[in-house]
């Protein structure tokens, strides 16, 4: 009788193991976290085929925002379906990517749990045996997240939040992806699924728009105009400020006055560069700023 041993057994053993992860938006609100997935991939380790597919391809574009008069943004919660379409048990774990050097990274609040359900659209609260960390630190896979039987699945609840004001992280952007891997046993037998990537923003302040220069009173004057930002009357919620670039303070108006005054003094550099921003008087969000250079000859300014 011919004798074979186990490692020729696991040899001319063909395991296929097979991890889908379907992406599901679920909710609306002011702020949210974008999914965006669309690929499928192949690989092989040793004597394995692995496969997988990513589906959830809706994209939606959101950013942190304010919420009220609240100073902080409402938590996020997505839905992530994780299915064991393979013959083999599967482990998981989950990693980030795109998160290097992120300021705004380490300010999201990263929470991880299962469900029997549906997750809520909003934060209602996490569920039991929740995992936290941050999207620079990312939280362990919940106990129930941790392995899949062949043809079983599970539904992941995702949230996600702003950690500080939004005033404190305005403007910034992170683009992270996760990538959940499958792996039989504990050999190097794995699936991953490395497209589930999203975006989240932070809202700011939009800045004024139309920014002209026109001659003042006397060669020492110019006078700069601007209209409000998009969407804010001329006696909305925002006030003006000018700003040299160190954005030291050079001129400050309420809101409805969209003219300014400024003199050879106000301009300390060479060229002269300014920026005109826009500040939300409700909570204080200040836009980047509309440059524009003025010419200097002694103590004459002019206009670009």
């Amino acid at each position: 009788m011919r004798s074979f041993s186990f490692q020729t057994m696991r040899t001319r053993l063909a395991v296929i193991a097979g991890l889908s992860v379907f992406l599901v938006l679920a909710g609306s609100g002011v702020a949210a976290a974008v999914w965006t997935s669309a690929a499928s991939v192949t690989g092989s380790v040793t004597a394995a085929t692995t496969s997988l597919t990513v589906g959830g391809a809706n994209a939606l574009d959101t950013q942190y925002a304010f919420a009220g008069d609240a100073s902080h943004s409402p938590t996020i919660v997505r839905t992530l379906v994780i299915k064991n379409t393979g013959t083999a048990p599967l482990g998981y774990t989950l990693s980030i990517s795109g998160i290097a050097g992120n300021t705004l990274a380490g300010s999201v609040t990263l929470t991880l749990w299962t469900s029997t359900g549906t997750c809520p659209s909003t934060g209602a609260g996490a569920g039991a045996g929740a995992t936290t960390g941050t999207l620079a630190s990312p939280p362990a896979l919940p106990s129930g997240a941790l392995s899949a039987a062949p043809g079983a699945s599970f539904t992941l609840c995702v949230s996600t939040a702003l950690n500080t004001t939004i005033v404190g992280s305005q403007g910034l952007t992170v683009t992270p992806t996760f990538t959940i891997t499958g792996t039989v046993g504990t050999s190097t037998w794995t699936a991953s699924a490395p497209d589930a990537t999203f975006t989240q923003t932070v809202y700011r302040m939009a800045n004024p728009t139309s920014l002209t220069c026109s001659p003042g009173k006397s060669d020492k004057t110019v006078t700069l105009s601007w209209t409000a930002p998009v969407g804010y009357g001329s006696t909305g919620n925002v006030s003006y400020q000018v700003v040299d670039t160190a954005g030291t303070l050079i001129q400050a108006q309420p809101g409805g006055q969209t003219t300014v005054s400024i003199g050879s003094k106000d301009v300390n550099s060479t060229p002269g560069t300014l920026f005109v921003q826009a500040k939300e008087d409700l909570y204080g969000s200040t836009s980047p700023g509309v440059s524009i250079t003025l010419g200097q000859q002694g103590n004459k300014i002019f206009c670009p």
